[in-house]
């Protein structure tokens, strides 16, 4: 091992370098690194490599380029990222963030240099932006302290509208991205200022508020001025607040303040002396004790004299004196002594009659009478001093007096009561309640009702005691009817002894039913009793024979052929003792029970053998050449044994079970389960011989092999020995069905391959268009006519068919397209104006582009083009304007000659000619402005015509005149010499052979080429 210089020295550099890791460049620390191994690589016995080694380790730690500056810098900015700055300046913020974050990243890359020149130059910009963050949270909360102070809504207009511009402006710059931070300062100490400046106006409102509440004519007059004050003063100060008047001051509302405590110590209530005065002038002194009231009349006056004066304004009551008035008043109003009850309580009493009450109780209430009269005597003596506790005890005593007179209206209201009894308890009577009864309580109502109309102290006890009676009395006999009722309901199917003790019931129940009914008969609840429990105990012993004849029914009605021997022998002893029990008179209800309950469990234990005997006809029904000879081998000996089971059944001395007849059957049905069955094999192979023409030879051949298969499969169902399986023949079954269900019918797809091969023309449709039809074409004829190694399915047919009609629908003509593009521009271009034919000519040339396009096989061309470019000839067609009329009249006039005619008509016709001519002159400017139209051509055309119509030939010259020998030889528009052929006069000419339609043809021929195109594009749609 080589040992190295001064490990400790390196060790050392170690450590101080690994605690200035985390925060140094990873370029500078990897240079660190390096150094430090180059000091521990140094030799012991080299001192002067090892003083230099240590040396560059000493700079390399030294040139440590720290990265904790620009690290805690990014901290601190992304610290208040989510501040309420400006936009502007948090943009700038994260825009540096973002730089100091890629120069921090670069810093753990060792292959990059990073300085600490460009880390500070980081760092500055970073906290220059920090620095620069505008914050808006102070304004923020000013402007949210002044909206919340002034929702208070107690200030007043205008300062609180002073303050909302404030709060405007503010929130204007809150909203500006690059509002500098000493706006925002400023605007924020505004705001504040500005709230700080409202003026609280609420308690002076509610002063004012409460003010008008009060009533004038509770104060006296003189009072009243300085209420007047204030409300002038406050209703201005109001006035002025709701314009939002900046004079609504402090100062003011503290005047209000002044003048609204001023009024209210001013004010002299006259309320309560004008309310005592009113309530004192309605008493009436015989109400009252004349002592008590001897005061009043004194102190009312006063009062009165208090009340009058606070009525004049130049009077200053004071509130001293008009409280002196009241309490005086008071004192004498609080001192009277009122005689109203005792007086009303005496009248009372003095109207009671001493015959209605019993004599025992009257001469205590006439002495408390008395007693009552001459203490209202004395009352009324002001001499004399009546108390009110004197009042109260006399009152006292004469209602109590009253109280305990004695009458006959307690006697009376009992019998009353018992009446409304008595009413209702024959009101309620029902049809069951015995006549008698019913007949004693209507006469004792009666009898009440009398007694209570004149009434008797006798009388009416007597009355009274005769009703209670007679109400129970009432016997109530609806038990009796209910069990007679219910008797409807008993059997009639009764043993005879019992049917004949419940008829003797019934009779007796009837019996005194008739008596119930019977008004002079009286029947007594227990005789009710009685018959009632005799009826229900008659019902409730009666023997019911209906369930066991029920069964017996059932029985008789049972089919027991099919059951086992033993089942039916059981049964037929259990219907012999039912029907003895069923014809026995004296049986119980336990012997009839029994019977039926043995006979109905005889019923439902009958065995049934017909499982058996349906699996053993089925048995006789197998066809052994239906199955496999195996199979058939291993059931043929069961079969063999099911006549011994048989009999077995058909003995009555061997009981077999139900479960015995399942389990045989079960044993049965799972040899039956055991054949193998080739029947469905045999019938499907003789079905499935089909005509091989009329299929795909894929299908056919598969058909084929599945059919020689089951020829091999059906053979070897004949060898006992081969143990063939239902699986075998189901698959072989199988494989046939599905082939035959596989079976590719193409007679379909070979009909509609020919039908569209031969409707189909390549040439009339785009290439494009005409290309996928061909493709569609060729793709179903490789399938209709595939050899056996090609698998053709009916889906395949089906898509290639539906290709077919997809490509015939979507094949886009051109037969219109190239009748247009053949029209022959140059020979028609001279028969119309230049204008009217430019953008027919442009149509028809378009049309040849888009023919030429459509012969490029690559170029997709829609039959919307091609209507569009087909039908963009039509309107240029019907609107040329032709000219070859107007070409021939004016030819024609042109060679007409001046001196044949008369002077005036030639004139008419010279304008006409030259009107002509310059029609035809616009007519071949394409450029012209003013375009040629149709009407115009033909107006000049017919008034051309129409001259020379109108031409008047001039008379004949004198022989030897120079007019004579100026027209020698002229020949006119017809031809002819101006002598007239021999026998032949010279006709006029009308012009009219010169009104050739060639424009009319072309739209002739246009349109019937329009009507063969929609005629053959309806067959199209139709077909």
């Amino acid at each position: 091992m080589v040992a190295h210089a001064n490990p400790a020295s390196a060790y050392s550099a170690q450590l101080q370098l690994e605690s200035l890791r985390p925060s140094s460049t990873a370029h500078s620390l990897a240079a660190a690194d390096a150094a430090i191994a180059a000091l521990e690589a140094v030799l012991p016995e080299d001192a002067a490599g090892e003083l230099a080694a240590q040396a560059a380790v000493d700079q390399a730690i030294d040139d440590l380029v720290s990265t904790s500056s620009l690290t805690s810098a990014i901290y601190d900015a992304e610290s208040k990222q989510y501040g309420d700055y400006t936009a502007s300046s948090k943009e700038w913020l994260l825009t540096e963030t973002t730089r100091a974050k890629t120069l921090l990243a670069k810093t753990q890359d060792p292959a990059t240099p990073v300085t600490e020149a460009e880390i500070d130059s980081e760092v500055t910009q970073l906290r220059n932006a920090e620095a620069q963050l505008v914050d808006l949270s102070g304004l923020r909360a000013s402007i949210a302290a002044a909206e919340a102070k002034i929702a208070l809504g107690v200030w007043t207009n205008n300062s609180t509208s002073n303050t909302r511009s404030y709060v405007q402006g503010a929130q204007t710059v809150l909203n500006t991205p690059d509002a500098p931070q000493s706006e925002v300062n400023r605007l924020s100490n505004s705001v504040t200022f500005s709230a700080s400046l409202l003026i609280d106006i609420s308690g002076m409102k509610a002063n004012y508020n409460h003010f008008i509440t009060l009533s004038e004519s509770d104060f006296t007059s003189h009072s009243r001025v300085s209420m007047s004050e204030y409300l002038d003063y406050a209703e201005l100060l109001l006035a002025d607040d709701r314009f939002g008047d900046w004079n609504v001051t402090q100062a003011r509302i503290d005047q209000a303040y002044l003048l609204y405590h001023t009024a209210m110590a001013n004010m002299v209530s006259k309320r309560v002396l004008a309310e005592m005065v009113a309530s004192a002038v309605t008493l009436n002194a015989s109400r009252f004790t004349a002592s008590s009231w001897v005061g009043l009349p004194d102190a009312l006056s006063r009062a009165e004299a208090t009340l009058a004066r606070t009525a004049d304004a130049a009077d200053p009551v004071s509130q001293r004196d008009v409280d002196t008035s009241a309490s005086g008043l008071a004192v004498e109003l609080n001192g009277l002594i009122s005689t109203a009850l005792l007086t009303a309580k005496v009248s009372e009493a003095e109207a009671l009659n001493e015959a209605d009450y019993r004599s025992a109780s009257w001469p205590t209430f006439q002495s408390a009478l008395a007693d009552a009269n001459a203490l209202l005597a004395a009352a009324s003596t002001p001499s004399i001093t009546v108390t009110d506790a004197e009042l109260a005890t006399t009152l006292a005593a004469l209602t109590d007096a009253m109280a305990g007179l004695e009458d006959l209206s307690t006697l009376k209201a009992t019998a009353v009561a018992e009446l409304a009894l008595a009413e209702d308890a024959l009101g309620n009577v029902g049809p069951d309640f015995t006549a008698y009864s019913v007949a004693e309580l209507d006469a004792a109502i009666d009898r009440l009702a009398a007694a209570i109309a004149s009434p008797t102290e006798s009388g009416l006890i007597g009355a009274t005691s005769t009703s209670v009676a007679a109400r129970g009395a009432l016997v109530d006999a609806s038990s009796l009817t209910a069990a007679l009722a219910a008797t409807a309901g008993a059997s009639k199917d009764n043993t005879v002894s019992t049917q004949g003790a419940f008829d003797t019931a019934v009779a007796s129940a009837n019996d005194l039913l008739d008596r119930v009914r019977d008004a002079d008969e009286e029947v007594t609840a227990a005789e009710v009793l009685a018959v009632t429990s005799d009826l229900n105990t008659a019902t409730a012993n009666l023997v019911d024979l209906s369930l066991l004849r029920t069964a017996v029914d059932a029985a008789a009605a049972t089919d027991l052929a099919d059951h086992t021997a033993y089942s039916v022998a059981v049964f037929d002893s259990a219907e012999a003792t039912a029907l003895a029990v069923l014809g026995d008179d004296d049986a119980t209800a336990l012997q009839v029970s029994a019977a039926a309950s043995q006979l109905r469990t005889a019923i439902a234990d009958l065995v049934s053998a017909a499982p058996f005997y349906a699996a053993y006809a089925a048995a006789q029904d197998l066809d052994e050449s239906d199955y496999t000879a195996h199979s058939w081998a291993d059931v043929a000996p069961w079969l063999r044994g099911l006549d011994g089971f048989r009999t077995t059944l058909n003995n009555p001395n061997v009981s077999i079970s139900a479960s015995h007849i399942v389990n045989s059957v079960s044993s049965f049905n799972q040899f039956i389960d055991s054949l193998v069955a080739i029947s469905p094999l045999k019938t499907i192979y003789g079905t499935s011989n089909v005509d091989e023409a009329q299929f795909s030879a894929s299908s056919f051949a598969a058909l084929t092999s599945a059919r020689a298969a089951a020829a091999a499969l059906l053979d070897r169902a004949t060898d006992a020995s081969d143990p063939v399986t239902q699986a075998e023949v189901d698959a072989a079954y199988a494989a046939v069905n599905d082939a035959v269900n596989g079976l590719v019918n193409t007679e379909a797809a070979a009909a509609k391959l020919s039908a569209e091969a031969s409707a189909f023309v390549a040439g009339d449709y785009t290439a494009a268009s005409a290309s996928v039809m061909g493709s569609a074409l060729a793709a179903l004829a490789a399938l209709v006519n595939a050899d056996a190694t090609v698998p053709v399915t009916a889906a395949q047919l089906s898509d290639a068919a539906n290709a077919v009609e997809a490509a015939r629908d979507a094949l886009v003509s051109i037969v219109d397209l190239a009748f247009m593009a053949s029209l022959d521009l140059d020979a028609m271009k001279a028969e119309y104006s230049a204008a009217s034919f430019a953008p027919f000519a442009a149509a028809v040339t378009a049309a040849r582009a888009l023919l030429t396009q459509s012969a490029d096989p690559t170029v997709i061309i829609t039959e919307a083009q091609v209507n569009d470019a087909v039908n963009g000839i039509f309107p240029a067609a019907f609107t040329l304007v032709s000219t070859g009329n107007l070409t021939d009249a004016i030819a024609g006039g042109s060679g007409l000659v001046e001196a044949k005619y008369t002077a005036s008509s030639w004139a008419a016709f010279a304008a006409a000619l030259a009107d002509a001519e310059a029609v035809a002159a616009r007519s071949a400017d394409a450029s012209t402005v003013a375009p040629v139209t149709r009407s115009e051509t033909d107006d000049v055309v017919a008034a051309l015509l129409a001259a020379i119509d109108g031409l008047v030939a001039a008379p004949a010259a004198i022989p030897g005149t120079p007019a004579a020998a100026d027209t020698t030889g002229a020949t006119d528009i017809t031809g002819t010499s101006d002598v007239a052929d021999a026998g032949v006069d010279e006709l006029p000419f009308t012009g009219a052979e010169l009104l050739l339609p060639v424009g009319g043809a072309l739209a002739l021929l246009l349109s019937g080429a329009w009507l063969t195109m929609v005629s053959r594009r309806r067959g199209a749609l139709n077909g």
